[in-house]
């Protein structure tokens, strides 16, 4: 007879998979008290996970303080925080020309410029309130007015300004 691996591994991946799922269907009391218990330990977890979130910055600039409190030439640190944040900047604006302008030019066959001189009131707006969702009413205006159908700037704009990615 032959042996197969794979049908044992999925036998004891069922099996161990489900005894535990049997065994609190038939206690349905104890079933219920597992969730319960389950669930206040999903509680107990996400406060945690908001007091890390809270915690986290003045974790970092801390990590960030001694490292550069222990540097004996602060002007040498300096000029190496310059010359990130120039390098930084640098490859932004690689990514606006090349990659953004240069597929809005690829598919649209339009001057990107010129869209983003339409898209200013939104991006006013959008740095001012720092919301996305109070910059909808504005950016839809915007986008309809060049050029995009109505239905789809409604369609698509809030389930982007609504993402968290």
């Amino acid at each position: 007879m032959n042996w197969d691996v794979s049908r044992e591994l999925s036998l004891l991946l069922l099996v161990h998979l489900d005894v535990p799922k049997l065994t609190l269907e038939l206690l349905p009391l104890q079933r219920i008290l597992t969730i319960q218990v389950l669930e206040e330990l999903l509680q107990i977890f996400m406060i945690f996970v908001v007091w890390i979130i809270k915690c986290t910055p003045f974790a970092i600039i801390s990590l960030i303080a001694s490292a550069i409190g222990g540097q004996s030439d602060i002007n040498e640190i300096m000029i190496q925080i310059g010359y990130l944040l120039a390098a930084i900047m640098v490859g932004l604006l690689i990514q606006l020309i090349f990659v953004y302008c240069g597929l809005y030019t690829f598919f649209v066959r339009k001057n990107p410029i010129l869209y983003v001189k339409q898209m200013v009131p939104a991006f006013t707006m959008a740095f001012a309130c720092a919301s996305s969702a109070a910059t909808l009413p504005v950016t839809i205006d915007c986008v309809v007015r060049s050029g995009t159908p109505v239905g789809i700037a409604r369609f698509v704009l809030p389930l982007g300004a609504t993402s968290k990615c």
